[in-house]
């Protein structure tokens, strides 16, 4: 009796995952109004999981044909390309991917899973060499897409932090992380390190549920930020003409050589209203004041560390002639915008 409830249990926390993805899942690939293109990816990320890890439940107290179990392994070739198109716009929604390359990444899909049905499966201990090469080949592909998304989302986690926020590039990061963990334990339970087969099913659930709670409480995960200045009557002629003098004054007086420099001193200067020329620069060159401020600085920076009258300046003295205020702001801001540090760019202008 007790072996028997412990089963029921297993069930019933086992399925709890699959009921809340398929849930989510429906909810994103059928409510696309004001949602962001990356949901849809989204949704199509957790169908196959959670169909995946049904057959696992399913599987695990009834016995399924061959290939019925097939089909639904085959279908984790869906899981590694959404993760990855998931990844990549969300963080650039302002840069989508265009959908006719989409598809391109579910081709091993499309191409293998009509087949998966006349692959041998005879369960554990008894699985053919083509059996195992098909299951292998399906974790390399998950394990692939999850470290190209961990490599994108690495190089990319700045910029879109400066455009969405914290709190949905928390949420990538953890996302993430977590699948990464899932790709690893499929390739312990192939390999009978971990034996825990329902194991899997469990740790499903924990994080889906995990999940839920996050983006029932962050709703805006999944819908497109609003425009920072959609109530504002600047223009794109008015903001160009703004951007135009801001850029004559920068280049002709160089006020951004002086470390105090502020948004309404310029603003002042100019005779605009300090949220015109905030507005302006973020509408038009797409990055904020001091963003913006700092490429000037950059660039002053270049010059004197190619000039021969500044070569025996030391790197500290360039900066701060620039308008830095410490030379690891410097560094820092010099490597964003140049990818490069600036003693590596020196002795590469000087050779």
């Amino acid at each position: 009796m007790q072996t028997e409830i412990a089963k029921q249990l297993e069930l019933l926390f086992g399925s709890i995952g699959v009921i809340l993805g398929l849930f989510f899942s429906v909810f994103l690939l059928t409510n696309r109004k004001n949602q962001i293109k990356a949901s849809f990816f989204l949704g199509i990320y957790l169908l196959t999981f959670s169909l995946r890890i049904g057959k696992s439940v399913f599987h695990y107290f009834y016995e399924l044909s061959p290939e019925i179990r097939n089909f639904f392994i085959g279908i984790l070739f869906c899981v590694g390309p959404s993760l990855w198109l998931y990844t990549r716009n969300l963080t650039l929604l302002q840069n989508p991917t265009r959908s006719r390359h989409d598809v391109l990444h579910y081709i091993p899909f499309l191409s293998i899973a009509p087949f998966s049905f006349f692959i041998p499966n005879n369960g554990p201990g008894t699985d053919t060499t083509l059996f195992t090469l098909f299951y292998n080949v399906i974790i390399l592909h998950m394990f692939a897409y999850c470290v190209w998304s961990l490599v994108w989302f690495s190089r990319h986690q700045n910029q879109a932090q400066e455009t969405d926020g914290a709190t949905r590039i928390t949420w990538l990061r953890y996302f993430l992380w977590v699948n990464f963990g899932f790709v690893v334990l499929y390739f312990l339970i192939s390999q009978l390190i971990f034996p825990f087969y329902i194991g899997l099913s469990f740790l499903f659930s924990g994080i889906i549920i995990f999940f839920s709670v996050w983006a029932l409480k962050n709703p805006s995960l999944f819908k497109m930020p609003k425009e920072k200045y959609e109530n504002s009557s600047l223009n794109e002629t008015r903001a160009k003409d703004i951007i135009r003098n801001l850029k004559s004054y920068l280049e002709t007086e160089k006020p951004f050589l002086n470390p105090s420099l502020t948004l309404s001193q310029v603003s002042k200067h100019l005779e605009i209203s300090t949220k015109d020329l905030s507005q302006a620069i973020n509408q038009t060159e797409k990055l904020n004041y001091s963003q913006f401020i700092a490429q000037y600085r950059v660039a002053e920076a270049k010059k004197l560390l190619t000039s021969s009258k500044h070569k025996d300046f030391t790197i500290a003295a360039i900066a701060y002639d620039c308008g830095f205020n410490s030379i690891s702001s410097f560094n820092t801001t010099f490597k964003k915008v140049a990818k490069i540090t600036p003693l590596e760019f020196q002795k590469t202008a000087l050779k």
